[in-house]
């Protein structure tokens, strides 16, 4: 058991499904974005997968993290992108105003 990987990602997938169901959103049925594939990122959006969530997007900037996110059926997004279409968003990024109020969309679920 990996604390970053596998303790932080059963805690969000908890948290996503109880935001999920305030807002009437089915979380399997969602698209899930991941913004950052660092440990608990890739560990967030392949629970996410193996959950069996329809859809989750992913950006990160560093390459090397990208086929891997694939080969568990996680698609590689620019950040945008990964807002435009997420009705889920976790955010494991140090990117400071990476998420900004006006690409926020009503309904989405944010989760820090």
């Amino acid at each position: 058991m990996h604390d970053d990987v596998h303790g932080t990602a059963v805690v969000v997938l908890s948290a996503a499904i109880v935001a999920c169901r305030q807002v009437g959103i089915e979380l399997r049925e969602a698209t899930v974005g991941q913004l950052g594939l660092g440990a608990a990122g890739f560990g967030i959006a392949g629970l996410m997968v193996d959950g069996g969530v329809d859809r989750v997007l992913a950006s990160d900037p560093d390459e090397e993290a990208h086929d891997r996110a694939r080969e568990k059926g996680i698609e590689i997004r620019e950040a945008s992108e990964v807002m435009a279409k997420a009705d889920v968003v976790v955010a494991t990024t140090g990117w400071p105003g990476l998420i900004e109020p006006d690409m926020v969309r009503e309904g989405q679920v944010i989760r820090p």
